[in-house]
């Protein structure tokens, strides 16, 4: 599956990764293997944004959240809060968006990450701000 997702060219060719994909996830969770669930997981999620499909890659992702939390696999929560926030933008659910960036900033405070919790922060009054002016 993941080679078939690097060498895709087309749209088509990266609907051809999610069957692969999908067998990699169903073959972990038989086996129990969450890390192996979570990987599929987010690459059928890859796929889904690479084709400009933001809700079908969020969609994706919300197992691999509850999955990632499950194991503390940071780069897989980080990943789902980051489509999830795409997505929520992309649908102008701004609640949807201002909660995962508020998610998003406590996970970066949580690993220490001061940066990237004040990028984010700055990211969620901005849109507080354009929520206040639009009457939104």
């Amino acid at each position: 599956a993941v080679r078939l997702v690097d060498e895709a060219e087309q749209p088509e060719d990266l609907n051809r990764a999610l069957q692969p994909c999908q067998r990699a996830h169903d073959a972990a969770r038989i086996l129990g293997d969450t890390r192996g669930q979570t990987s599929a997981i987010a690459l059928k999620a890859q796929v889904y944004a690479a084709n400009g499909d933001l809700a079908g890659a969020a969609s994706a992702m919300d197992e691999g959240l509850r999955l990632g939390r499950l194991i503390h696999d940071l780069g897989t929560v980080w990943l789902a809060l980051t489509i999830r926030y795409a997505a929520a933008m992309e649908a102008t659910d701004w609640q949807q968006a201002e909660d995962t960036l508020i998610e998003q900033h406590n996970l970066a405070v949580e690993v220490g990450d001061s940066e990237t919790a004040g990028h984010l922060l700055n990211r969620l009054i901005q849109l507080i701000d354009y929520r206040s002016v639009m009457g939104l």
